[in-house]
């Protein structure tokens, strides 16, 4: 496969992960207030959680995306 569109499809794939963790927390935190409604609100709890998921995934295909050039340059 052309390197080009293993880049694109992890680019894809991230925006989908990054909107998937937000929807996510949000919606997580809407059921938690109607079921297990506490003195607090459960959305200030889980969208902090899912931005740190989000910040995570960016890190971890920064990583892959590093380790294939690398594996490239070592190729050429």
């Amino acid at each position: 496969m052309n390197r080009f569109l293993i880049g694109l499809s992890y680019l894809l794939f991230l925006n989908f992960e990054l909107a998937l963790f937000m929807m996510g927390g949000v919606y997580g935190g809407r059921y938690l207030n109607s079921h297990h409604a506490l003195g607090f609100d459960w959305v200030m709890v889980t969208t902090p959680v899912s931005v740190l998921l989000c910040c995570i995934a960016i890190y971890r295909y920064l990583v892959v995306i590093v380790k294939s050039e690398r594996e490239k340059a070592k190729h050429d």
